[in-house]
């Protein structure tokens, strides 16, 4: 995640980032990027302390960014 910010030129603190499983939580959080958990029927137990914000699923998000 780091290095697609870098060239990306865009701020960490300015990206939103999806995922699915913990390790990708984790990984965008050591990053300082905001997360969202969309859990599928594979990582539904992991434990995703270090999002921001866990949905259901994709068509939950538009909460998220109004």
């Amino acid at each position: 995640y780091i290095k697609v910010s870098e060239l990306s030129g865009v701020h960490p603190a300015s990206c939103l980032v999806f995922e699915d499983s913990e390790t990708g939580i984790n990984a965008a959080f050591n990053a300082k990027m905001r997360c969202v958990a969309v859990p599928n029927r594979y990582t539904a137990d992991q434990y995703f302390k270090n999002a921001d914000h866990v949905v259901d699923n994709l068509t939950s998000d538009a909460q998220i960014l109004s």
